[in-house]
């Protein structure tokens, strides 16, 4: 079998980084090249397991990689969540320049 069904092998919700490992060492055990996660029934993934995930995926993904990760059957919802972080990936957040200083004038 090379598909894990998150619903059913995790939980119905991912709500942190730690769980993704679970998934991380479920994906490990197949002796499988392609590996389908299921998000069916799947009603809740927070961003930073979102993250995880996507970051999971673009690992197993690598030239060097025996394995190839694809997602299906995704909620809307939980689809809403992976391009938002996805696209948070590729666009990090700019550095903010420092403050210049300046004088604070004292008042009497």
């Amino acid at each position: 079998m090379n598909r894990i069904v998150l619903k059913s092998a995790v939980a119905p919700t991912l709500s942190s980084r730690d769980i993704v490992e679970v998934v991380q060492t479920l994906v490990d055990k197949l002796n499988q090249r392609r590996v389908v996660i299921d998000f069916s029934g799947m009603t809740f993934v927070s961003r930073s397991a979102a993250d995880e995930l996507l970051k999971l995926q673009e690992r197993f993904s690598g030239f060097f990689s025996n394995k190839k990760i694809n997602f299906e059957n995704i909620p809307t919802e939980v689809a809403q969540i992976l391009a938002l972080v996805k696209k948070q990936q590729h666009n990090p957040r700019r550095h903010l320049r420092p403050l210049e200083s300046t004088s604070i004038k004292e008042f009497d």
